[in-house]
């Protein structure tokens, strides 16, 4: 199996990256590059901590990662102008849109974006989503 660059985008205080990193982390430490991406200290530090390989923070760094990603994942406001309270920029949700990696993103009912799925706890959809990434990189 090749590296797989998996990016993790967040912003505020990090909490849905550091849960993605942990969780992709624990089942892929050592067969996959994990970029924590974010768009302030605190969410980068967080991710860090979770155990990313690489942490990278602010928008000129997420620009240039999204291009090298294989995975990009996240809270939904990543694909998002002004996403996650206005720390996703609209070059970084652009960059993110654009990029040809595989997007899995975690659904969030905020910001007036509803997403058709079943009202669950927030950890059982990061739970999903770290299944598809599992799924994806069992293709690579």
């Amino acid at each position: 199996m090749k590296a797989i660059n998996i990016l993790v985008i967040d912003g505020q205080g990090g909490g849905i990256g550091k849960e993605l990193v942990y969780g992709i982390s624990k089942k892929f430490k050592h067969s996959v590059n994990i970029i924590g991406a974010g768009t302030n200290e605190i969410a980068t530090e967080n991710m860090k901590i979770a155990g990313a390989n690489i942490s990278i923070c602010g928008e000129d760094n997420i620009l240039k990662y999204a291009d090298k990603a294989h995975i990009i994942t996240g809270a939904i406001g990543v694909i998002t102008p002004f996403g996650i309270k206005g720390e996703i920029t609209p070059k970084i949700s652009e960059a993110v849109f654009k990029s040809q990696a595989i997007k899995i993103m975690v659904p969030m009912n905020k910001c007036n974006i509803k997403v058709a799925s079943k009202n669950e706890p927030l950890k059982n959809h990061i739970n999903m989503a770290i299944s598809m990434i599992s799924d994806e990189i069992e293709k690579y």
